[in-house]
Protein backbone atom coordinates (compact mmCIF):
# COMPACT_ATOMS: atom_id res chain seq x y z
CA UNK A 1 0.00 0.00 0.00
CA UNK A 2 1.31 3.43 -0.85
CA UNK A 3 2.66 5.48 2.01
CA UNK A 4 1.23 8.87 2.82
CA UNK A 5 3.10 11.34 0.70
CA UNK A 6 4.38 14.63 1.99
CA UNK A 7 1.65 16.63 0.28
CA UNK A 8 -0.95 14.60 2.12
CA UNK A 9 1.01 14.86 5.35
CA UNK A 10 0.64 18.59 5.06
CA UNK A 11 -3.08 18.13 5.60
CA UNK A 12 -2.49 16.78 9.07
CA UNK A 13 0.07 19.47 9.88
CA UNK A 14 -2.02 22.42 8.70
CA UNK A 15 -3.53 24.55 11.39
CA UNK A 16 -6.82 26.39 11.33
CA UNK A 17 -7.17 29.99 12.33
CA UNK A 18 -9.92 30.28 14.91
CA UNK A 19 -11.20 33.09 17.07
CA UNK A 20 -11.74 32.65 20.81
CA UNK A 21 -15.49 32.55 20.19
CA UNK A 22 -15.24 29.45 17.98
CA UNK A 23 -12.41 27.63 19.78
CA UNK A 24 -12.87 26.19 23.23
CA UNK A 25 -9.54 26.13 25.02
CA UNK A 26 -10.83 23.29 27.17
CA UNK A 27 -11.93 21.26 24.16
CA UNK A 28 -9.85 22.35 21.16
CA UNK A 29 -11.06 19.34 19.18
CA UNK A 30 -14.53 20.90 19.12
CA UNK A 31 -13.39 22.85 16.07
CA UNK A 32 -13.48 20.77 12.90
CA UNK A 33 -13.15 21.52 9.22
CA UNK A 34 -16.74 20.46 8.76
CA UNK A 35 -17.84 22.91 11.43
CA UNK A 36 -15.91 25.79 9.90
CA UNK A 37 -17.50 25.11 6.53
CA UNK A 38 -20.97 25.87 7.85
CA UNK A 39 -20.61 29.61 8.45
CA UNK A 40 -19.13 32.62 6.67
CA UNK A 41 -17.02 33.24 9.77
CA UNK A 42 -15.64 29.72 9.52
CA UNK A 43 -14.66 30.20 5.87
CA UNK A 44 -12.93 33.47 6.78
CA UNK A 45 -11.02 31.67 9.52
CA UNK A 46 -9.82 29.07 7.03
CA UNK A 47 -8.68 31.88 4.74
CA UNK A 48 -6.85 33.54 7.64
CA UNK A 49 -5.15 30.19 8.17
CA UNK A 50 -3.84 30.43 4.60
CA UNK A 51 -2.41 33.90 5.28
CA UNK A 52 -0.85 32.64 8.50
CA UNK A 53 0.66 29.70 6.62
CA UNK A 54 2.15 32.14 4.11
CA UNK A 55 4.07 33.83 6.93
CA UNK A 56 6.51 30.93 6.85
CA UNK A 57 7.41 31.39 3.17
CA UNK A 58 10.10 34.09 3.65
CA UNK A 59 11.87 31.85 6.17
CA UNK A 60 14.11 30.13 3.65
CA UNK A 61 13.27 31.81 0.36
CA UNK A 62 16.37 33.98 0.45
CA UNK A 63 18.60 30.89 0.65
CA UNK A 64 17.04 29.47 -2.52
CA UNK A 65 17.05 32.75 -4.43
CA UNK A 66 19.27 35.63 -3.34
CA UNK A 67 22.13 33.55 -1.95
CA UNK A 68 22.19 31.56 -5.21
CA UNK A 69 22.42 34.75 -7.26
CA UNK A 70 25.37 37.03 -7.97
CA UNK A 71 24.11 39.45 -5.31
CA UNK A 72 24.79 37.54 -2.10
CA UNK A 73 27.39 35.20 -0.70
CA UNK A 74 28.36 33.70 2.67
CA UNK A 75 31.34 34.32 4.89
CA UNK A 76 32.90 30.88 4.66
CA UNK A 77 32.67 28.38 1.80
CA UNK A 78 31.77 25.47 4.03
CA UNK A 79 28.87 24.50 6.24
CA UNK A 80 25.15 24.47 5.54
CA UNK A 81 24.85 28.01 4.19
CA UNK A 82 27.65 27.46 1.72
CA UNK A 83 25.72 24.69 -0.02
CA UNK A 84 23.33 27.27 -1.48
CA UNK A 85 26.07 29.69 -2.47
CA UNK A 86 28.12 26.88 -4.03
CA UNK A 87 25.18 25.29 -5.90
CA UNK A 88 25.79 22.09 -3.96
CA UNK A 89 22.28 21.60 -2.56
CA UNK A 90 21.74 17.99 -1.46
CA UNK A 91 18.54 16.12 -2.28
CA UNK A 92 17.47 15.87 1.37
CA UNK A 93 18.17 19.53 2.20
CA UNK A 94 15.86 20.62 5.01
CA UNK A 95 15.40 24.20 3.80
CA UNK A 96 14.38 23.01 0.35
CA UNK A 97 11.85 20.64 1.88
CA UNK A 98 10.52 23.36 4.18
CA UNK A 99 10.03 25.76 1.27
CA UNK A 100 8.21 23.06 -0.68
CA UNK A 101 5.98 22.02 2.21
CA UNK A 102 5.29 25.57 3.46
CA UNK A 103 3.94 26.61 0.07
CA UNK A 104 1.80 23.50 -0.18
CA UNK A 105 0.38 24.22 3.28
CA UNK A 106 -0.90 27.48 1.85
CA UNK A 107 -2.36 25.56 -1.08
CA UNK A 108 -4.10 23.12 1.26
CA UNK A 109 -5.70 25.90 3.27
CA UNK A 110 -6.99 27.64 0.15
CA UNK A 111 -8.35 24.39 -1.26
CA UNK A 112 -10.44 23.90 1.87
CA UNK A 113 -12.18 27.13 0.91
CA UNK A 114 -12.32 26.68 -2.86
CA UNK A 115 -13.51 23.06 -2.79
CA UNK A 116 -16.56 24.31 -0.95
CA UNK A 117 -17.22 27.62 -2.69
CA UNK A 118 -20.79 26.69 -3.69
CA UNK A 119 -21.57 26.04 -0.04
CA UNK A 120 -19.99 29.36 0.89
CA UNK A 121 -21.88 31.37 -1.72
CA UNK A 122 -25.16 29.89 -0.47
CA UNK A 123 -24.54 31.20 3.05
CA UNK A 124 -26.13 34.42 4.22
CA UNK A 125 -23.70 37.34 4.03
CA UNK A 126 -21.13 35.52 1.88
CA UNK A 127 -18.48 37.92 0.57
CA UNK A 128 -16.97 36.86 -2.75
CA UNK A 129 -13.66 38.51 -1.87
CA UNK A 130 -12.98 35.50 0.38
CA UNK A 131 -12.90 33.34 -2.73
CA UNK A 132 -10.80 35.90 -4.58
CA UNK A 133 -8.18 35.91 -1.85
CA UNK A 134 -8.13 32.11 -1.78
CA UNK A 135 -7.59 31.93 -5.55
CA UNK A 136 -4.85 34.55 -5.24
CA UNK A 137 -2.95 32.75 -2.48
CA UNK A 138 -3.23 29.40 -4.27
CA UNK A 139 -1.81 30.94 -7.42
CA UNK A 140 0.94 32.77 -5.53
CA UNK A 141 2.11 29.64 -3.71
CA UNK A 142 2.30 27.70 -6.98
CA UNK A 143 4.07 30.67 -8.59
CA UNK A 144 6.71 30.45 -5.87
CA UNK A 145 7.08 26.72 -6.42
CA UNK A 146 7.29 26.67 -10.22
CA UNK A 147 10.03 29.29 -10.22
CA UNK A 148 12.17 27.22 -7.84
CA UNK A 149 11.36 23.63 -8.87
CA UNK A 150 9.88 24.09 -12.39
CA UNK A 151 7.97 20.80 -12.92
CA UNK A 152 5.53 20.59 -10.02
CA UNK A 153 2.08 19.14 -9.31
CA UNK A 154 -0.65 21.78 -9.41
CA UNK A 155 -2.91 20.92 -6.49
CA UNK A 156 -6.30 22.52 -7.07
CA UNK A 157 -8.35 20.48 -4.65
CA UNK A 158 -7.84 18.81 -1.28
CA UNK A 159 -6.00 15.56 -1.96
CA UNK A 160 -6.02 12.25 -0.14
CA UNK A 161 -3.91 9.12 -0.19
CA UNK A 162 -6.38 7.66 -2.66
CA UNK A 163 -6.35 10.37 -5.31
CA UNK A 164 -2.90 12.00 -5.26
CA UNK A 165 -1.97 10.29 -8.54
CA UNK A 166 -4.57 12.50 -10.21
CA UNK A 167 -2.09 15.34 -9.67
CA UNK A 168 1.11 14.50 -11.57
CA UNK A 169 3.96 16.89 -12.12
CA UNK A 170 3.17 19.22 -14.98
CA UNK A 171 5.53 20.82 -17.41
CA UNK A 172 6.28 24.46 -16.75
CA UNK A 173 3.98 25.85 -19.44
CA UNK A 174 0.93 23.94 -18.20
CA UNK A 175 1.60 24.99 -14.63
CA UNK A 176 1.68 28.63 -15.67
CA UNK A 177 -1.65 28.22 -17.47
CA UNK A 178 -3.22 27.08 -14.20
CA UNK A 179 -1.51 29.83 -12.20
CA UNK A 180 -2.78 32.44 -14.63
CA UNK A 181 -6.28 31.02 -14.49
CA UNK A 182 -6.28 31.25 -10.70
CA UNK A 183 -5.03 34.85 -10.79
CA UNK A 184 -7.78 35.65 -13.30
CA UNK A 185 -10.39 34.13 -10.99
CA UNK A 186 -8.94 36.17 -8.15
CA UNK A 187 -9.28 39.38 -10.16
CA UNK A 188 -12.91 38.59 -10.92
CA UNK A 189 -13.88 37.89 -7.31
CA UNK A 190 -11.80 40.76 -5.90
CA UNK A 191 -13.35 43.53 -7.98
CA UNK A 192 -14.07 46.40 -5.63
CA UNK A 193 -12.30 44.76 -2.67
CA UNK A 194 -10.80 46.97 0.02
CA UNK A 195 -7.23 48.07 -0.67
CA UNK A 196 -4.84 46.62 1.92
CA UNK A 197 -1.15 45.82 1.78
CA UNK A 198 -1.57 42.69 3.91
CA UNK A 199 -4.38 41.10 1.88
CA UNK A 200 -4.98 40.47 -1.79
CA UNK A 201 -7.02 42.92 -3.84
CA UNK A 202 -7.86 43.31 -7.52
CA UNK A 203 -4.76 45.39 -8.24
CA UNK A 204 -2.41 42.96 -6.50
CA UNK A 205 -3.84 40.01 -8.42
CA UNK A 206 -3.56 41.92 -11.71
CA UNK A 207 0.11 42.69 -11.13
CA UNK A 208 0.95 39.09 -10.24
CA UNK A 209 -0.94 37.86 -13.28
CA UNK A 210 1.24 40.12 -15.43
CA UNK A 211 4.39 38.93 -13.64
CA UNK A 212 3.37 35.31 -14.12
CA UNK A 213 2.76 35.95 -17.84
CA UNK A 214 6.24 37.48 -18.13
CA UNK A 215 7.73 34.48 -16.30
CA UNK A 216 6.14 31.74 -18.40
CA UNK A 217 8.19 29.97 -21.08
CA UNK A 218 6.59 31.92 -23.95
CA UNK A 219 5.65 35.31 -22.49
CA UNK A 220 2.67 37.19 -23.87
CA UNK A 221 4.26 40.62 -23.71
CA UNK A 222 1.28 42.41 -25.26
CA UNK A 223 -1.11 41.06 -22.65
CA UNK A 224 1.28 41.90 -19.81
CA UNK A 225 1.52 45.46 -21.17
CA UNK A 226 -2.26 45.83 -21.25
CA UNK A 227 -2.58 44.62 -17.66
CA UNK A 228 0.13 46.94 -16.33
CA UNK A 229 -0.48 50.09 -18.38
CA UNK A 230 -3.39 51.40 -16.25
CA UNK A 231 -1.32 50.80 -13.11
CA UNK A 232 1.68 52.90 -14.12
CA UNK A 233 -0.47 56.02 -14.32
CA UNK A 234 -0.09 58.42 -11.41
CA UNK A 235 -3.87 58.36 -11.06
CA UNK A 236 -4.27 54.57 -11.07
CA UNK A 237 -7.47 53.48 -9.34
CA UNK A 238 -5.69 51.63 -6.54
CA UNK A 239 -3.54 54.55 -5.42
CA UNK A 240 -0.27 52.66 -5.96
CA UNK A 241 2.71 55.01 -6.03
CA UNK A 242 6.39 55.41 -5.17
CA UNK A 243 7.53 56.80 -1.85
CA UNK A 244 9.50 60.00 -2.26
CA UNK A 245 12.28 58.65 -0.07
CA UNK A 246 13.75 55.22 -0.92
CA UNK A 247 14.71 54.66 2.71
CA UNK A 248 11.09 54.98 3.81
CA UNK A 249 10.10 51.77 2.01
CA UNK A 250 11.86 49.76 4.68
CA UNK A 251 10.60 51.84 7.63
CA UNK A 252 13.98 53.33 8.44
CA UNK A 253 14.43 56.23 10.81
CA UNK A 254 12.40 57.41 13.77
CA UNK A 255 9.35 58.07 11.61
CA UNK A 256 9.51 54.81 9.65
CA UNK A 257 6.15 53.47 8.53
CA UNK A 258 5.83 49.87 7.35
CA UNK A 259 2.47 50.83 5.85
CA UNK A 260 3.99 53.33 3.44
CA UNK A 261 2.34 54.00 0.09
CA UNK A 262 4.80 51.98 -2.01
CA UNK A 263 4.14 48.61 -0.40
CA UNK A 264 1.44 46.76 -2.33
CA UNK A 265 1.70 43.42 -0.52
CA UNK A 266 3.68 42.44 2.56
CA UNK A 267 3.92 39.69 5.16
CA UNK A 268 3.45 41.37 8.51
CA UNK A 269 5.52 40.44 11.55
CA UNK A 270 5.88 41.86 15.02
CA UNK A 271 8.67 41.63 17.56
CA UNK A 272 8.49 41.12 21.28
CA UNK A 273 11.39 41.91 23.64
CA UNK A 274 14.13 40.72 21.33
CA UNK A 275 12.64 37.26 20.88
CA UNK A 276 12.12 35.66 17.48
CA UNK A 277 9.29 37.17 15.50
CA UNK A 278 5.69 36.13 15.95
CA UNK A 279 2.65 36.53 13.80
CA UNK A 280 0.94 39.88 13.49
CA UNK A 281 -2.41 38.19 12.87
CA UNK A 282 -5.24 37.29 15.18
CA UNK A 283 -3.75 33.78 15.51
CA UNK A 284 -0.24 34.67 16.59
CA UNK A 285 -0.24 32.04 19.32
CA UNK A 286 -0.53 29.33 16.67
CA UNK A 287 2.42 30.39 14.52
CA UNK A 288 5.81 28.80 15.08
CA UNK A 289 8.18 31.68 15.72
CA UNK A 290 11.24 29.67 14.74
CA UNK A 291 9.80 29.41 11.23
CA UNK A 292 9.73 33.18 10.87
CA UNK A 293 13.35 34.00 11.54
CA UNK A 294 14.08 35.44 8.10
CA UNK A 295 14.76 38.96 9.30
CA UNK A 296 17.23 37.76 11.91
CA UNK A 297 19.16 35.52 9.53
CA UNK A 298 19.22 38.06 6.74
CA UNK A 299 20.42 40.95 8.87
CA UNK A 300 21.98 40.98 12.33
CA UNK A 301 22.56 37.25 12.62
CA UNK A 302 24.03 37.43 9.13
CA UNK A 303 26.69 39.79 10.40
CA UNK A 304 27.84 37.29 13.01
CA UNK A 305 27.77 34.09 10.94
CA UNK A 306 28.53 35.48 7.50
CA UNK A 307 25.12 34.96 5.95
CA UNK A 308 23.98 37.16 3.09
CA UNK A 309 27.07 39.23 2.49
CA UNK A 310 27.25 41.26 -0.68
CA UNK A 311 29.33 39.63 -3.40
CA UNK A 312 32.52 41.34 -4.54
CA UNK A 313 30.82 42.08 -7.85
CA UNK A 314 27.89 43.77 -6.16
CA UNK A 315 30.26 45.78 -3.97
CA UNK A 316 31.77 47.37 -7.08
CA UNK A 317 28.31 48.49 -8.25
CA UNK A 318 26.53 49.34 -5.01
CA UNK A 319 28.72 52.14 -3.70
CA UNK A 320 27.97 55.51 -2.16
CA UNK A 321 29.37 57.21 -5.26
CA UNK A 322 27.42 55.21 -7.82
CA UNK A 323 24.27 54.77 -5.74
CA UNK A 324 24.06 57.77 -3.38
CA UNK A 325 20.44 57.15 -2.42
CA UNK A 326 20.08 53.37 -2.44
CA UNK A 327 23.52 52.51 -1.00
CA UNK A 328 22.97 53.50 2.66
CA UNK A 329 19.62 51.73 2.75
CA UNK A 330 20.88 48.59 1.04
CA UNK A 331 24.37 48.10 2.46
CA UNK A 332 25.82 48.04 5.96
CA UNK A 333 29.58 47.76 6.45
CA UNK A 334 30.90 45.49 9.17
CA UNK A 335 34.39 44.80 10.44
CA UNK A 336 33.68 41.26 11.63
CA UNK A 337 34.35 39.74 8.21
CA UNK A 338 37.27 41.71 6.83
CA UNK A 339 35.28 44.89 6.21
CA UNK A 340 32.72 43.05 4.09
CA UNK A 341 29.32 44.54 3.40
CA UNK A 342 25.95 43.10 4.38
CA UNK A 343 22.27 43.37 3.64
CA UNK A 344 20.94 46.43 5.45
CA UNK A 345 17.38 46.69 4.12
CA UNK A 346 15.73 44.70 6.88
CA UNK A 347 17.71 45.66 9.99
CA UNK A 348 15.28 46.99 12.62
CA UNK A 349 16.16 50.40 14.03
CA UNK A 350 15.86 49.11 17.58
CA UNK A 351 18.94 46.96 17.01
CA UNK A 352 17.22 43.68 17.73
CA UNK A 353 17.30 40.74 15.42
CA UNK A 354 13.93 40.54 13.71
CA UNK A 355 10.44 41.86 13.37
CA UNK A 356 10.45 43.82 10.14
CA UNK A 357 7.68 43.08 7.68
CA UNK A 358 8.66 41.24 4.50
CA UNK A 359 7.77 43.13 1.32
CA UNK A 360 6.38 40.76 -1.31
CA UNK A 361 5.49 43.42 -3.89
CA UNK A 362 6.07 47.15 -4.18
CA UNK A 363 5.26 49.76 -6.78
CA UNK A 364 8.75 50.12 -8.27
CA UNK A 365 8.36 46.54 -9.48
CA UNK A 366 5.17 47.49 -11.32
CA UNK A 367 6.91 50.32 -13.16
CA UNK A 368 9.88 48.19 -14.19
CA UNK A 369 7.75 45.17 -15.10
CA UNK A 370 5.84 47.42 -17.48
CA UNK A 371 9.13 48.44 -19.10
CA UNK A 372 10.02 44.75 -19.42
CA UNK A 373 6.70 43.99 -21.11
CA UNK A 374 7.20 46.85 -23.57
CA UNK A 375 10.73 45.79 -24.51
CA UNK A 376 9.55 42.19 -24.87
CA UNK A 377 12.01 40.04 -26.77
CA UNK A 378 13.72 43.00 -28.44
CA UNK A 379 16.82 44.80 -27.20
CA UNK A 380 15.40 48.27 -26.52
CA UNK A 381 12.37 50.51 -26.73
CA UNK A 382 11.61 54.13 -27.63
CA UNK A 383 8.22 53.97 -25.88
CA UNK A 384 7.62 57.18 -23.99
CA UNK A 385 5.42 55.40 -21.44
CA UNK A 386 8.16 52.89 -20.67
CA UNK A 387 10.89 55.49 -20.44
CA UNK A 388 8.79 57.70 -18.15
CA UNK A 389 8.11 54.70 -15.89
CA UNK A 390 11.82 53.83 -15.83
CA UNK A 391 12.75 57.44 -15.11
CA UNK A 392 10.53 57.54 -12.02
CA UNK A 393 12.63 54.82 -10.40
CA UNK A 394 15.91 56.38 -11.55
CA UNK A 395 14.96 59.87 -10.39
CA UNK A 396 14.13 58.69 -6.89
CA UNK A 397 17.52 56.96 -6.78
CA UNK A 398 19.20 60.29 -7.57
CA UNK A 399 20.49 59.03 -10.92
CA UNK A 400 20.46 60.38 -14.46
CA UNK A 401 17.26 59.82 -16.40
CA UNK A 402 16.63 59.23 -20.09
CA UNK A 403 15.31 61.85 -22.48
CA UNK A 404 12.19 60.17 -23.92
CA UNK A 405 12.43 62.29 -27.08
CA UNK A 406 15.98 61.30 -28.01
CA UNK A 407 17.02 58.21 -26.04
CA UNK A 408 16.01 54.55 -25.83
CA UNK A 409 15.72 52.17 -22.89
CA UNK A 410 17.76 49.03 -23.41
CA UNK A 411 17.09 45.58 -22.04
CA UNK A 412 20.52 45.54 -20.38
CA UNK A 413 19.91 48.89 -18.66
CA UNK A 414 16.57 47.67 -17.36
CA UNK A 415 18.07 44.49 -15.91
CA UNK A 416 20.85 46.51 -14.27
CA UNK A 417 18.29 48.89 -12.79
CA UNK A 418 16.26 46.04 -11.36
CA UNK A 419 19.39 44.66 -9.73
CA UNK A 420 20.18 47.88 -7.91
CA UNK A 421 16.57 48.58 -6.95
CA UNK A 422 15.77 45.12 -5.57
CA UNK A 423 19.05 43.95 -4.05
CA UNK A 424 18.33 41.52 -1.16
CA UNK A 425 14.62 41.33 -2.01
CA UNK A 426 14.80 37.85 -3.59
CA UNK A 427 14.21 39.17 -7.11
CA UNK A 428 17.56 38.83 -8.85
CA UNK A 429 17.56 35.09 -9.53
CA UNK A 430 14.12 35.22 -11.13
CA UNK A 431 15.04 38.35 -13.11
CA UNK A 432 17.99 36.54 -14.66
CA UNK A 433 15.73 33.67 -15.71
CA UNK A 434 13.05 35.93 -17.21
CA UNK A 435 15.62 37.94 -19.14
CA UNK A 436 17.14 34.74 -20.52
CA UNK A 437 20.63 35.36 -19.13
CA UNK A 438 20.68 33.19 -16.00
CA UNK A 439 23.09 30.56 -17.29
CA UNK A 440 25.59 33.06 -18.69
CA UNK A 441 25.53 35.40 -15.67
CA UNK A 442 25.65 32.68 -13.04
CA UNK A 443 28.35 30.72 -14.90
CA UNK A 444 30.51 33.83 -15.10
CA UNK A 445 29.89 34.57 -11.43
CA UNK A 446 30.71 30.98 -10.49
CA UNK A 447 33.91 30.93 -12.54
CA UNK A 448 35.07 34.23 -11.10
CA UNK A 449 34.75 33.27 -7.45
CA UNK A 450 35.30 29.50 -7.67
CA UNK A 451 31.80 28.10 -7.19
CA UNK A 452 30.29 24.96 -8.75
CA UNK A 453 27.46 26.19 -10.94
CA UNK A 454 26.20 24.20 -13.90
CA UNK A 455 23.12 24.89 -16.08
CA UNK A 456 21.19 22.13 -14.29
CA UNK A 457 21.39 24.22 -11.10
CA UNK A 458 18.89 26.82 -12.31
CA UNK A 459 16.06 24.74 -10.84
CA UNK A 460 16.19 22.73 -7.63
CA UNK A 461 15.18 19.07 -7.51
CA UNK A 462 11.96 18.13 -5.75
CA UNK A 463 12.77 17.14 -2.14
CA UNK A 464 13.92 13.55 -1.79
CA UNK A 465 11.41 12.96 0.97
CA UNK A 466 8.64 13.68 -1.53
CA UNK A 467 10.17 11.32 -4.07
CA UNK A 468 10.55 8.51 -1.52
CA UNK A 469 7.12 8.86 0.06
CA UNK A 470 5.41 8.87 -3.33
CA UNK A 471 7.26 5.68 -4.37
CA UNK A 472 8.82 7.67 -7.19
CA UNK A 473 5.56 9.13 -8.54
CA UNK A 474 7.14 12.55 -8.03
CA UNK A 475 10.76 12.82 -9.12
Amino acid sequence: MKKYIVLIGIITMSFFSCSEESLSLDSPNDVTVEGLLTTTTGFKQLLTGAYDAYQKIPTNEYLLTEVRSDNATVGAQFGSLATYDNFNIVVNDVEVFNYWSNNYKVVYQTNLVLDNQDTFLALSGADETVLGEAYFLRALAHFNLVRVFRDIPYIDQVITVDNFEEFPQLDEAETYQKINADFESAISFLEGAEISNTRANEGTATIFLAKSILSQPSPDYVRAQSLLLPLIEDTNEFGFTLTQNFDDIFARGDDGDENNEEIILKVAYTQSSGNPVTSDSETEDQVQSEAERWSFDMTENGQSNGANLATADLETLMTSALEPVRFPTTIIEDTFFDDRTFNNKWVPDNGEGSGNDWVVLRYADVLLLYCEAVIGDTQSTDSENAIVAYNKVRARAGLDTLDPTTESLSRDALLAERRMEFVFENQRFYDLIRFGVAINVLQAHSDEVGLFFSPSDIYIDIPQREVDNSDGFYN
